[in-house]
């Protein structure tokens, strides 16, 4: 299996963010939109920490110690990823997931 190009990869990206599945999600989405084009930007690991993702998503003062927000939603957004693929999403070529080191 090959992998996907960044364009397919985008394309998929999309189409998630206009499925009924995630129209209300969006903390969610920030944090998908977030993670993926980190990842195809080649980005280090130490942008894929939940400190990182908490800063850009909810602000430079995101603590983790204090706030689970991020750790909440990447879990709900993992279900709900799990969800969209076993449903409307089942027949895309291409799949985004978020492995559990994110």
């Amino acid at each position: 299996m090959r992998e996907p190009t960044p364009k397919e990869v985008m394309a998929e990206l999309e189409q998630i963010k206009g499925s009924r599945a995630f129209v209300k999600s969006d903390m969610g989405m920030a944090i998908l939109d977030y993670l993926v084009r980190k990842k195809l930007e080649g980005a280090p690991m130490g942008d894929f920490k939940e400190i990182s993702i908490g800063c850009h998503v909810y602000g430079s003062d995101y603590d983790p110690k204090a706030s689970p927000k991020v750790r909440t939603a990447v879990g709900r957004l993992r279900a709900s990823l799990d969800a969209y693929y076993q449903n409307e999403g089942g027949a895309h070529q291409v799949q985004i997931g978020i492995s559990t080191e994110y």
